[in-house]
């Protein structure tokens, strides 16, 4: 016979992503089963023993309430310049204190909004169609990125 070591509620983690399409805010609820079924998880969650994470790219159509319950919101903002130009130093050149040239820093610097998911967005291309990283193509590859986010 196995006992089985008991979970202490600290051991317990529950990751949500995309929130929003759970926690939509009730004042724009079209159908009461809206309402009720974000009632509902609210319930849940304060119930819940462990760890809860949630994330979202919309955190506007959250209900008020529902924000009011996480001690903490973390915002992940774009990279900044500096971030940028290392990250992308130790793309191409392995370390974050690589050489970059002008040219290759200019185009970077009119790339803003990246985001390290953009990065690795575009590593996991390259890996995928067996590429390497050469500055030109993933510089083009991150502008790819960037476009097709401000079409969302």
């Amino acid at each position: 016979r196995h006992s089985f070591p008991t979970r202490r509620s600290s051991d317990l983690v529950l990751l949500i992503d995309e929130i929003d399409g759970f926690l939509g805010d009730r004042r724009h609820a079209e159908h009461g089963w809206e309402q009720a079924e974000v009632n509902e998880l609210l319930q849940q969650l304060e119930d819940y023993p462990g760890i809860f994470v949630a994330t979202t790219n919309l955190l506007e159509h959250i209900d008020p309430a529902a924000l009011r319950r996480f001690d903490f919101k973390l915002e992940c903002r774009p990279l900044t310049g500096a971030q940028r130009r290392r990250l992308y130093a130790r793309e191409i050149g392995g370390d974050a204190d690589a050489p970059v040239s002008e040219i290759e820093l200019r185009r970077l610097d009119a790339l803003d909004g990246l985001t390290l998911g953009d990065f690795a967005n575009v590593s996991r291309q390259l890996a995928v169609f067996g590429e390497t990283k050469d500055d030109g193509h993933f510089l083009t590859l991150l502008a790819k990125e960037l476009q097709g986010r401000h079409r969302d």
